[in-house]
Protein backbone atom coordinates (compact mmCIF):
# COMPACT_ATOMS: atom_id res chain seq x y z
CA UNK A 1 0.00 0.00 0.00
CA UNK A 2 2.72 2.21 0.64
CA UNK A 3 4.01 1.92 -2.92
CA UNK A 4 0.39 3.14 -3.80
CA UNK A 5 0.86 6.45 -2.18
CA UNK A 6 4.47 7.29 -3.39
CA UNK A 7 2.83 6.81 -7.20
CA UNK A 8 0.11 9.30 -6.13
CA UNK A 9 2.85 11.61 -4.56
CA UNK A 10 4.87 11.35 -8.07
CA UNK A 11 1.41 12.21 -9.64
CA UNK A 12 0.55 15.21 -7.52
CA UNK A 13 4.45 16.43 -7.98
CA UNK A 14 4.62 15.96 -11.37
CA UNK A 15 1.17 17.11 -12.07
CA UNK A 16 -0.26 14.08 -13.33
CA UNK A 17 -4.30 14.50 -13.12
CA UNK A 18 -5.58 11.31 -14.29
CA UNK A 19 -5.90 9.24 -17.01
CA UNK A 20 -6.97 11.15 -19.86
CA UNK A 21 -4.02 13.85 -18.82
CA UNK A 22 -1.88 14.14 -21.50
CA UNK A 23 0.69 15.82 -19.29
CA UNK A 24 4.02 15.38 -18.50
CA UNK A 25 4.57 13.44 -21.76
CA UNK A 26 6.35 10.41 -20.24
CA UNK A 27 3.06 9.92 -18.26
CA UNK A 28 1.16 9.72 -20.97
CA UNK A 29 -1.98 7.05 -21.02
CA UNK A 30 -1.18 6.08 -17.35
CA UNK A 31 -3.29 6.55 -14.31
CA UNK A 32 -3.15 9.78 -12.41
CA UNK A 33 -3.31 11.11 -8.96
CA UNK A 34 -7.35 10.63 -9.33
CA UNK A 35 -7.29 6.98 -10.28
CA UNK A 36 -4.50 6.03 -8.12
CA UNK A 37 -6.35 7.83 -5.09
CA UNK A 38 -9.73 5.68 -5.35
CA UNK A 39 -7.33 2.61 -5.48
CA UNK A 40 -6.14 3.65 -2.71
CA UNK A 41 -9.25 4.81 -0.68
CA UNK A 42 -10.95 1.49 -1.89
CA UNK A 43 -7.86 -0.79 -0.41
CA UNK A 44 -8.80 0.57 2.74
CA UNK A 45 -5.88 3.31 2.73
CA UNK A 46 -7.67 5.91 5.06
CA UNK A 47 -7.68 9.65 3.76
CA UNK A 48 -5.81 10.88 6.36
CA UNK A 49 -2.65 9.04 6.02
CA UNK A 50 -2.79 9.78 1.99
CA UNK A 51 -3.25 13.12 2.41
CA UNK A 52 -0.23 13.16 5.44
CA UNK A 53 2.20 11.22 3.17
CA UNK A 54 1.56 13.10 -0.02
CA UNK A 55 1.40 16.54 1.96
CA UNK A 56 5.32 16.14 2.75
CA UNK A 57 6.11 16.23 -1.25
CA UNK A 58 3.72 18.94 -1.75
CA UNK A 59 5.14 21.58 0.95
CA UNK A 60 8.61 20.39 -0.05
CA UNK A 61 7.31 20.91 -3.85
CA UNK A 62 5.78 24.57 -2.84
CA UNK A 63 9.10 25.25 -1.22
CA UNK A 64 11.19 25.42 -3.90
CA UNK A 65 9.27 26.67 -6.38
CA UNK A 66 10.29 29.93 -6.08
CA UNK A 67 7.91 32.45 -7.42
CA UNK A 68 4.76 30.52 -7.02
CA UNK A 69 1.74 32.72 -6.49
CA UNK A 70 -1.08 29.86 -6.25
CA UNK A 71 -1.07 26.23 -5.28
CA UNK A 72 -3.83 24.32 -6.51
CA UNK A 73 -5.07 21.49 -4.56
CA UNK A 74 -8.22 19.38 -5.34
CA UNK A 75 -8.93 16.79 -2.68
CA UNK A 76 -12.85 16.23 -3.28
CA UNK A 77 -12.68 15.45 -7.01
CA UNK A 78 -14.24 18.45 -7.32
CA UNK A 79 -13.24 21.77 -8.66
CA UNK A 80 -9.37 22.67 -7.59
CA UNK A 81 -9.41 25.45 -5.06
CA UNK A 82 -6.39 28.13 -5.53
CA UNK A 83 -5.04 29.16 -2.19
CA UNK A 84 -2.59 32.17 -2.21
CA UNK A 85 0.88 31.89 -0.90
CA UNK A 86 0.77 35.05 0.40
CA UNK A 87 3.07 36.57 -1.89
CA UNK A 88 0.89 38.51 -4.18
Amino acid sequence: MSELIDRIGICVERGKVNIASPFPNDMKGQEGADELTRQALDAGIKPDDILQTCNVGCRELASVSAGMKYLFLNFDGGQSDACCDGSS
